[in-house]
């Protein structure tokens, strides 16, 4: 009909469901709360102090994934206002990167004293000199192969080994599609575990 639309992940029955089920789960003998994400639990109020770790906020979630004139602007600012609350409430919250920790902190006004970055996946350390000594390797890297671009960036690199027959694409992560892993030049690592010492090894090899 041409109307904006709820965000039906976030609504609020659905947000009463998970704080109910939350509540039916934690444990009694508990001290501190640990989530993963921020959103799915802000109905739910916890009774010790708490912490959590998100990639980024509701509010930056829209602007990279979606597009906003699809909602109804209310709803949305229900959410992001809810989540704020949540968020000032927390003993500290960890970030995927100083980026995510910056455009929350200024669109929720949070304090930065409670705010980190811890990182995403292995986190691991910057290579102190640049050691590429030539070639065409591409890299892709998703668990979440269609959701990420796998298949745009499979059908660029068809173009670029066209032209580079030496151009390799290793992808880390999801399986991707057989035809993509058919075509010239294309491996698969699979999914790299880096708690894993063999795993992380690998992946630092391959950066």
């Amino acid at each position: 009909m041409g109307n904006r639309g709820n965000f039906p992940f976030f609504s609020r029955r659905r947000l009463a469901k998970v704080s109910a089920e939350v509540r039916r789960r934690a444990g009694s003998a508990a001290r501190f709360d640990f989530f993963h994400g921020a959103t799915p639990w802000v109905a739910y109020e916890p009774t010790v102090p708490y912490a959590c770790y998100l990639d980024v906020c509701f509010s930056t979630y829209i602007d990279i994934y979606h597009d906003r004139s699809e909602f109804d602007e209310t709803d949305l600012r229900r959410i992001v206002e809810d989540e704020a609350r949540w968020l000032k409430r927390a003993k500290r919250v960890f970030f995927s990167s100083q980026w995510a920790l910056e455009r929350c902190a200024t669109e929720y006004q949070l304090d930065h004293a409670t705010l980190h970055v811890a990182g995403m996946g292995a986190y691991l350390p910057i290579p102190r000199e640049d050691t590429f000594a030539g070639g065409h390797d591409f890299l892709f890297i998703a668990l979440d192969f269609d959701g990420k671009g796998g298949q745009v960036c499979a059908d660029a690199f068809r173009i670029v080994h066209d032209e580079c027959p030496d151009a390799r694409l290793r992808i880390i992560g999801a399986q991707p599609p057989a035809a993509v892993l058919e075509n010239p030049g294309v491996s698969n690592e699979g999914v790299l575990d880096t708690s894993l010492p063999a795993d992380l090894t690998l992946l630092e090899s391959i950066l």
